[in-house]
């Protein structure tokens, strides 16, 4: 299956046909496979639901502009120490720290997308959560960062294949 660019300003229909694969129609046009690129001015809408799903990767190569709400189902929660890997694709991680302190280990930034974000959230206790990147990744500097703050949450971006580290978007609570 190739990779195929869409027209700007063309407006383009997904429709699934029981178990076979989904197709790109160009109203009007002809059905090819759903592999495609998307440059600018593509719209996805629903007819029926009025949910869009895009399952896996979605690249753009300029603005992404969401009307409505946005839901991540990509999510985890955690309540001991653990170590996520390049391959994962959870982006949002809830951690609780109820029963003891936890230790996330998160991948070094040498196997990481460049930009690839990460959302931390602390979602009960007092005990220490500390986000320690493989190796000597750092986050802003920083070989670890830890916080005992209940409610505490922390954003990293990493800064990409043979960088230093991650860089933090934002945060809330005292982290040390």
């Amino acid at each position: 299956m190739g990779t195929y660019l869409l027209r700007e300003k063309n407006t383009y229909q997904i429709t699934t046909f029981g178990s076979s694969t989904a197709t790109l129609n160009s109203l009007g046009g002809t059905s090819e496979p759903f592999a495609k690129v998307f440059h600018a001015d593509i719209i996805v809408e629903s007819q029926d639901s009025g949910i869009s799903k895009f399952k896996g990767p979605l690249e753009t190569h300029n603005d992404l502009d969401i009307s409505g709400s946005l839901s991540i189902t990509n999510h985890v929660t955690i309540s001991g120490s653990s170590t996520i890997n390049t391959a994962d694709l959870d982006t949002v991680i809830l951690v609780t720290t109820t029963g003891s302190a936890v230790t996330l280990q998160i991948p070094g930034t040498s196997g990481i997308t460049k930009g690839r974000v990460y959302f931390f959230k602390k979602i009960g206790g007092t005990n220490t959560f500390t986000i320690d990147p493989s190796g000597t990744t750092t986050i802003d500097g920083a070989l670890t960062l830890s916080t005992t703050d209940a409610s505490a949450s922390m954003q990293l971006m990493s800064s990409g294949a043979g960088s230093t580290g991650y860089y933090i978007i934002s945060q809330y609570g005292t982290w040390t």
